[in-house]
């Protein structure tokens, strides 16, 4: 009906649906015992699904004779109005009995608070209820930020870190705070560490050796015919390079903030390598080849600084500590 409000054949069996569907509902409403909360709910919901049918008939061209919806606005008002009123008292309760640390008790109680804002939003003092409800839902976590080493940026790896999970989660079940003086009742404390860091230089260089290539340096014609006449030439080679490389390590671990027992941790370990070659040659250049040439006529690079070795480490340490943090709960 909600699609094709005047369709015909929906029409036409629309008396005997709407009939059987209000008989039904009207029979469950008697036998639930609105004295009883999730009953109450559900005599709500039947309530609430009957004046909308009836609402939906209306919009049709049916004629009155043949069904005249009934509505039930003032027992619909009348006890979402006592459910509203209930569930605050439940989550009221809930939050008494409980302490600020207990996420289970605090969510069961945002539940209950929420049902009260959708149908008595000014009952009681609802704001201050739903505001400790929703912290104490949370699971609350401190990231430290990790102590500085030489030539590895942790303020910016930190900063992009906190960027997206600093303040509440999407699904508002957790809350990171980036120190201990901000942070209100923590469950938890994560920290990280860069450890071992240290670079490794290997500078290396072939013997020098003799090549030598047959290259063409004329053509001449003997007994009618066109020769090509070729030449030895002679050069000495050698080649240089350098490697470097930098090593470290991440961890980060996830502490009881009451107790200081370690819950979980994650250990991860990087390496980065910066490699060049280059080469010298004396006597005729014609004699290399073409890896030796280019080898050759390549500059010298300089190698890069520490920071930027370990900058190869970012993206690496960055998704360990990404994932660690999601899985917090």
């Amino acid at each position: 009906m909600r699609q094709s409000p005047n369709n015909r054949k929906a029409l036409q069996t629309l008396p005997a649906a709407y009939y059987s569907l209000k008989s039904e509902s009207l029979r469950s409403i008697l036998e639930l015992d609105t004295d009883v909360l999730p009953e109450l709910d559900q005599t709500i919901e039947h309530y609430r699904r009957l004046n909308e049918v009836a609402e939906q008939i209306r919009l049709t061209t049916i004629s009155p004779d043949l069904v005249e919806p009934s509505t039930y606005y003032d027992e619909y008002a009348e006890l979402t109005r006592l459910s509203g009123e209930r569930h605050y008292l439940e989550g009221e309760q809930i939050l008494t009995a409980s302490n600020v640390y207990d996420v289970a008790a605090g969510r069961r109680a945002l539940e209950h608070l929420t049902v009260t804002a959708r149908y008595t939003p000014h009952y009681g003092d609802l704001n201050a209820l739903l505001s400790r409800a929703h912290f104490q839902s949370m699971v609350r976590v401190v990231v430290l930020r990790p102590a500085s080493i030489f030539a590895f940026d942790t303020a910016d790896f930190y900063h992009s870190l906190m960027s997206s999970f600093g303040g509440t989660s999407w699904d508002r079940r957790r809350h990171y705070y980036s120190s201990m003086s901000e942070a209100r009742y923590p469950h938890y404390i994560v920290t990280m560490s860069f450890d071992n860091f240290r670079i490794d230089e290997d500078k290396h260089s072939s013997p020098a050796h003799k090549v030598e290539r047959e290259v063409e340096v004329d053509e001449r014609w003997v007994d009618g015919e066109k020769v090509k006449v070729y030449e030895t030439v002679r050069a000495t080679y050698r080649e240089y390079g350098v490697d470097i490389g930098a090593r470290g390590t991440f961890s980060i671990r996830l502490e009881d903030a009451l107790s200081g027992r370690v819950i979980s941790s994650e250990y991860e370990s990087a390496e980065a390598v910066w490699s060049t070659r280059w080469a010298e040659y004396s006597g005729d250049k014609r004699a290399l080849s073409d890896e030796q040439l280019n080898l050759v006529e390549r500059q010298r690079e300089d190698p890069p600084r520490a920071h930027e070795l370990y900058a190869e480490f970012y993206d690496e340490f960055y998704d360990v500590a990404e994932t660690f943090l999601r899985g917090i709960r």
